[in-house]
């Protein structure tokens, strides 16, 4: 009898970490992606910007690749951290006992 309340005293704990990792994790990537917004908008306005110095010939087609590149990063960032608060989110609700939809 011991050994059973011991083993799920341990699962309890063990979920509760699992929950409170959730939680972490959804909060920290709702914050992620608040920032990875701002520096897409950021990066947009950049690319913009060497384009259109490059159709002046003040810049060459590296820089306009290198605009290119850092924003689909910022992009693909902005995407990753809205995936994971939303996963995050979704495991919170599942062990709150709601539905997951898919």
């Amino acid at each position: 009898m011991t050994t059973a309340r011991l083993d799920l005293a341990d699962k309890r704990q063990t979920l509760s970490s699992s929950i409170e990792q959730f939680w972490l994790n959804a909060t920290s990537n709702q914050q992620r992606f608040v920032s990875a917004q701002a520096k897409l908008k950021s990066q947009e306005e950049s690319y913009r910007l060497v384009d259109e110095q490059f159709h002046n010939g003040l810049k060459n087609v590296v820089d306009v690749l290198e605009a290119r590149d850092n924003m689909l990063s910022a992009e693909q960032t902005k995407l990753e951290s809205k995936y994971n608060t939303i996963l995050n989110s979704a495991l919170l609700r599942f062990y709150m006992g709601e539905d997951i939809d898919l």
